[in-house]
């Protein structure tokens, strides 16, 4: 295990909520503040949602709020191509590097950022070993914070199955152990692994399609993609209205994201449509099936499964180089700029470290059902 290996998730936080719509999901954060204040017993605020409804955007925004105010205590992005966002050691090693930016007596307790690189290259240690040592140990030995503060673990379904029962483990079981300043706010898809481990949790938010235990909160939701959908399109210049449009949603923000780029297209280019189903599919494995036979068309079978098929096998966001250099070895007529145009629906281009990374994770997991 590499000393160095601490996850560094300032990047996840500044991308999520560049994304976030300010007139949007108020709802939400009146929820979390509520809850905050007076959390009573609770230790956990859970949300659960369907993939795509926007859960790490409000966990990156969630973030930068919580730092503004003073309350952040750490933040955690799982993911299930990078081995330190998937693992629960660097979990713990990343909540306790970053506990010591805010607690002067817990980075001397604990040797700063070298001291958990030791703790974290001791592989003796075992997960519960090493959240005692790491965490519950030198907490205990600080004086109680003045303020409460919040631990952010985004994306609870990422991490891999073989790991998710210390995840697990560490939510149920360990963090309660943990002083009561400290408490957390985790998301997820709600897989029944995750979903039964913490249903118990109060509040335990779910954005799903069709849950009918919380009506309200959905119809909150829906209510925030037609302000996001309203922003975004002139609707005098379409015959389709936002409920219309809305309902092609289905609950998913990343499909009003691509609905708003297509119908901007649209607008823009002055032409007319008969029914919206010309301009924009039912649903977004419509959509994706459409414009992945576009870029399937655009840049050639061999490139397409090799480019496609790195993204989706590499352990971490693959460098931008990769394409001329797959460019080179398949002995293609096309240019870099002519596949990053190409792909730009489903990639994005990370200018602050020269890589390639999927759009969401929905993209990878769509490409690789085998239905």
């Amino acid at each position: 295990m590499l000393l160095s290996a601490i996850a560094c998730c300032e990047g996840d936080i500044a991308f999520f909520a560049k994304r976030h719509d300010l007139d949007t999901r108020q709802w939400f954060f009146d929820d979390f503040k509520e809850w905050f204040h007076n959390p009573g017993d609770s230790r956990a605020y859970v949300l659960l949602g369907d993939p795509g409804v926007g859960k790490s955007v409000l966990a990156g925004v969630m973030a930068q709020r919580m730092r503004k105010a003073g309350h952040l205590a750490a933040a955690y992005f799982c993911r299930h191509n990078d081995d330190t966002r998937n693992d629960p050691r660097y979990l713990l090693g990343t909540v306790a590097h970053q506990l010591c930016d805010c607690i002067t007596k817990y980075k001397e307790i604990i040797g700063g950022e070298s001291g958990v690189k030791v703790l974290l290259s001791n592989s003796k240690l075992g997960v519960r070993e090493l959240f005692t040592k790491l965490l519950q140990e030198p907490l205990s030995r600080c004086l109680p914070c003045k303020q409460r503060n919040v631990v952010i673990i985004d994306a609870l379904d990422e991490t891999e199955y073989k790991s998710r029962e210390d995840f697990l483990d560490l939510i149920m079981q360990r963090f309660p152990l943990l002083p009561e300043w400290l408490v957390f706010f985790i998301t997820s898809r709600p897989e029944d692994s995750v979903r039964l481990a913490l249903k118990n949790y109060n509040p335990c938010v779910k954005i799903c399609a069709g849950n009918s235990d919380q009506d309200n909160i959905y119809r909150q939701h829906e209510q925030d993609i037609q302000t996001f959908l309203k922003k975004r399109i002139d609707f005098s210049r379409l015959s389709a209205t936002v409920e219309d449009i809305s309902k092609k949603c289905n609950g998913l923000f990343l499909y009003a994201h691509y609905i708003v780029e297509e119908l901007k297209l649209f607008v823009d280019s002055g032409k007319e449509f008969n029914q919206l189903s010309d301009l924009v599919p039912g649903d977004i494995d419509s959509f994706f099936r459409q414009n992945f036979q576009r870029v399937y068309d655009q840049v050639g079978q061999d490139i397409f499964k090799k480019l496609f098929g790195c993204a989706i096998v590499s352990r971490a966001p693959l460098p931008v180089s990769i394409i001329p250099y797959i460019l080179t070895r398949e002995k293609s007529t096309c240019d870099e700029q002519q596949v990053i145009d190409a792909i730009s629906q489903f990639v994005v281009l990370r200018t602050s470290d020269q890589t390639l990374t999927f759009l969401h994770n929905l993209i990878p997991a769509w490409l690789t059902d085998k239905n």
